[in-house]
């Protein structure tokens, strides 16, 4: 497959610390392998950072998104149509897991 033009935005050196680094890098790379080795050989890798989130990721209501926008994106890749689609999920999801570990309570 061709280098998808969603890629640059998976770009994780601009953040500021690397906690944040680190995060929003996990989804690069599963973009990059959905990317490069297509989706049958990327499902166990969407899988574990599905599991990731659950377990690593704080509790509050961007990590729930984190995890939601990644098993849409699980839904989506049934349907090899959909790649886009399930591409702009991780990216939403990496969006979401970012801002996760930046949540307040007290907004």
């Amino acid at each position: 497959m061709t280098k998808h033009y969603l890629l640059q935005f998976f770009r994780w050196e601009h953040l500021t610390t690397s906690e944040l680094q680190n995060v929003s890098k996990r989804f690069g790379e599963l973009a990059q392998h959905l990317c490069t080795n297509g989706v049958a050989s990327s499902r166990a890798e969407l899988r574990k950072l599905v599991v990731w989130t659950e377990t690593d990721l704080p509790v509050n209501p961007e990590a729930t998104w984190a995890q939601t926008k990644l098993i849409d994106a699980e839904i989506l890749l049934d349907d090899l149509y959909r790649f886009d689609e399930a591409l702009r999920k991780v990216l939403e999801a990496k969006d979401c897991a970012v801002r996760a570990l930046m949540f307040k309570a007290d907004g």
